[in-house]
């Protein structure tokens, strides 16, 4: 499992940009997957 350093980083991201881009949420999605 690893740390949540990166799942944090990407929360982050998300929180700094809006969710208006498409490519923003297959960011998000990228990282919940690898993170979960």
């Amino acid at each position: 499992m690893v740390a949540p350093l990166p799942f944090l980083f990407c929360l982050g991201l998300l929180s700094y940009q809006a969710p208006m881009d498409r490519v923003n949420l297959i960011y998000s999605m990228l990282c919940y997957f690898a993170w979960g």
